[in-house]
């Protein structure tokens, strides 16, 4: 696991980070960021990224189910 996944991982089970504001970060780029870092960044934290959404998803499912 990459140094970048561990962290956002770290502050999110942390309950620092909410599922909402990586999701933000994750999927509106900064323009002041170094791009190339910024590439890297997100391309570490994808897979955590893939779980959050598939657990956003899988949570919608069950609000519409009660």
């Amino acid at each position: 696991m990459e140094v970048a996944m561990k962290i956002i991982n770290f502050l999110y089970e942390k309950e620092i980070l909410s599922e909402e504001a990586i999701l933000d970060w994750y999927c509106n780029p900064s323009y002041d960021t170094d791009v190339e870092n910024g590439k890297k960044v997100r391309n570490q934290v994808a897979p955590f990224i893939s779980w959050l959404e598939k657990a956003e998803e899988e949570s919608s499912d069950d609000d519409e189910e009660d």
